[in-house]
Parts: C-alpha cells; sequence; structure tokens
C-alpha cells in the first residue's frame, strides 16, 4: 500500500546531518566491532528499498538530500532498522537509544542551535529524553 502525501517542510540540512551521525556515532560505539556490518547493512537496506520508497512519493525525491523530510524519513528508517537487526537483544537496543540520546544533547549543547530561537524546543526535546530515560539529566543553559 502506498502511503501519499505532499510537499513537506525541509529539514534544516544542519539538524539533520547531526542526527544521522550522531546515530551512526553511537551505534559504532554500542556494537564495537560490528562496525563493518552496520555500515553494510545501511548501504543493502537503502538499494534494496529506495526505488519502491521513492514510487510512493507524490513529489520526486533526489537520493542524497537530507534536507528533504521524505529523504530525512528514509535514511533514519534504514539507520535504524539496520541497528535492530545487528543489535543483539533488547538491552543493546536501550544502550544504543540511551547513546544517541545522550551524545545528541552534547552537540545540541555546544552547537548554534542552543543559542538561537529555537532554544525552547530544544529544551522541550531535551525534557522529553530525560523523561523516557534516553539520556541523563543536562542543561542547555
Amino acid at each position: 500500500v502506498a502511503v501519499r502525501c505532499g510537499p513537506r517542510p525541509r529539514v534544516s540540512q544542519e539538524c539533520a546531518t547531526l542526527l544521522m551521525r550522531t546515530a551512526n556515532a553511537a551505534a559504532e560505539t554500542v556494537l564495537g566491532g560490528s562496525k563493518g556490518e552496520v555500515r553494510g547493512g545501511v548501504g543493502e537496506l537503502r538499494q534494496a528499498h529506495w526505488s519502491s520508497y521513492e514510487a510512493s512519493l507524490e513529489t520526486p525525491a533526489r537520493k542524497g538530500d537530507f534536507a528533504d523530510a521524505n529523504v530525512f524519513d528514509f535514511v533514519c528508517w534504514v539507520q535504524y532498522a539496520t541497528f535492530c537487526r545487528v543489535l543483539d537483544g533488547e538491552r543493546h537496543r536501550a544502550s544504543l537509544d540511551r547513546a544517541i540520546g545522550t551524545r545528541l544533547l552534547q552537540h545540541l549543547k555546544l552547537s548554534p542551535f542552543a543559542v538561537d530561537e529555537a532554544h525552547a524546543s530544544l529544551r522541550a526535546l531535551l525534557d522529553a529524553l530525560v523523561r523516557v530515560g534516553l539520556a541523563e539529566a543536562a542543561s542547555l543553559d
């Protein structure tokens, strides 16, 4: 079943890149020796599913344009599907979630995102991550 949706707002290229790199770095830390398996799995899933995903979109997407919300969604799905395939059990998935949340918060505290008008949104994100246990309490102030 194809899901049709119209154009969506673009994602900040800086934010999209930060989220994807943070997830990859955390996965490589948690997985240790399985780095090659993760990278290979991501590539395989992208190739296997991109054409059908692209065909389901109402508006064309450029592969690699991470600021395109549809491309960003697809790449995030590929990352997490690969991580879950490689990770062994719920305990490791929880470790990965916590590592991603913690790394993301560390980056956000040091980035220009934390001092512009998005501060309130970041505060809400931080509070949500802490509330669900994906990060330790920290401050963006």
